[in-house]
């Protein structure tokens, strides 16, 4: 069963993120995915027009690695429900991030749409779980490149 936050009932959330307070963290991990959840939770009631993209993509990239490549545009999964973030995997949660980051160069404000309807936060409270609060680490295997010979 889920709790308002998108965690499993005893996963207990390491902060109460409507009331964050990150003096004295900025700089460290942990408080790259506070900044980036308090983010969120400030967006989340705006219109698209008050939100800033540019400061929610740098948020994004600070947490370190949570867009990573992979091939998006052929990916069949559907956006998660609330209930099937409880037993997602660190990989998922990469490959829906990337998606939704990455699809808003092609439908623009799809990212902010995301935003507006919780799933981004949802995925990204999953992801700071799953890590505990470290950079996500590369989770596709690299592809070895092999040369042509002529």
């Amino acid at each position: 069963m889920l709790d308002h936050s998108g965690l499993c009932v005893g996963e207990a959330p390491r902060r109460n993120y409507t009331k964050l307070n990150t003096k004295g963290l900025m700089g460290t991990r942990d408080s790259n995915w506070d900044e980036l959840i308090q983010l969120l939770i400030e967006y989340a009631p705006l219109e698209w027009h008050e939100m800033d993209l540019v400061k929610l993509k740098g948020s994004i990239a600070r947490v370190g690695n949570l867009v990573q490549p992979f091939d998006w545009m052929h990916w069949p999964e559907p956006y998660p429900q609330g209930f099937q973030l409880v037993p997602m995997d660190l990989q998922t949660v990469v490959k829906h991030v990337t998606r939704m980051v990455r699809q808003e160069r092609t439908f623009e404000n799809s990212l902010l749409m995301h935003v507006q309807q919780g799933g981004l936060l949802s995925l990204v409270l999953r992801g700071r779980y799953l890590t505990g609060g470290d950079s996500v680490p590369n989770v596709f295997p690299r592809e070895r490149r092999t040369q042509k010979t002529s």
